[in-house]
């Protein structure tokens, strides 16, 4: 008898309290990875919308608002959500603002009071 092996109860609640520890920490950490990677994607959305847009311009110079549905052939087929580019020139320099899409609210709530904005530019995006 005296050959057996085996855990004694005490060692096997030791295991468990370090495994408890263990999830304790991992689990919002990867939380907050998750939430950090939709920001992102977000983002980088809201960037090829613009990114888009450019292309979109330099056919089309003239044309100082662009409809989701005029963007959509530039877009890759990717559905995105928002209601309007608008294009402007500020001293020589092209800015296009994007309204109605996520990023816009995710941008404008860091950057200033919530709801005071309606639509961001390239520039914001980036800095985010």
């Amino acid at each position: 008898m005296k050959d057996q092996r085996g855990l004694t109860l005490i060692e096997l609640l030791a295991v468990i309290v370090i495994l408890g520890i263990i999830a304790a920490i991992a689990i919002p950490a990867i939380g907050n990875l998750i939430d950090n990677s939709k920001q992102k994607a977000t983002i980088n959305d809201g960037l090829q919308i613009i990114n888009s847009a450019k292309l979109y311009v330099t056919e089309n110079p003239t044309d100082l608002e662009i409809s989701p549905t005029e963007l959509q052939p530039y877009l890759d087929g990717q559905k995105s959500n928002f209601t309007k580019v608008t294009v402007s020139k500020t001293s020589g320099v092209l800015v296009l603002n994007l309204f109605g899409h996520d990023s816009v609210a995710l941008v404008n709530g860091k950057t200033s009071p919530a709801g005071t904005a309606t639509s961001v530019t390239e520039k914001n995006l980036l800095d985010y």
